[in-house]
């Protein structure tokens, strides 16, 4: 899941659940973010199938999703985008997420 807080009230974004890909405003969300410019990445400890799926859904760009991430990986991403002077804003979902949060 991708959650995304708007005035500190959160908001399902997306979902890698086999039932749904994401919700209907996810798309738009995404389209959104890189109208103005934003480099949308899909991070997820999911498989590269599921991950591929919901990223071809969003159109995210299969350059920019990561699959298979643990937390740790996860934040080593965010890390090594920060150290090429991206400015980056993370959304996660759970406990797997807070070393990237923290």
């Amino acid at each position: 899941m991708i959650i995304l807080a708007v005035d500190g009230i959160p908001q399902l974004v997306a979902s890698l659940e086999e039932a749904h890909l994401a919700k209907p405003e996810a798309k738009f969300v995404v389209n959104y973010l890189k109208s103005i410019g934003m480099k949308v990445c899909l991070i997820t400890g999911d498989n590269k199938y599921s991950a591929l799926n919901v990223a071809n859904h969003l159109e995210i760009d299969n350059n920019n999703v990561h699959y298979q991430a643990y937390p740790e990986t996860k934040k080593k991403i965010v890390l090594d985008y920060q150290k090429k002077d991206n400015r980056v804003m993370f959304i996660g979902d759970g406990i797997n997420d807070s070393p990237v949060l923290a």
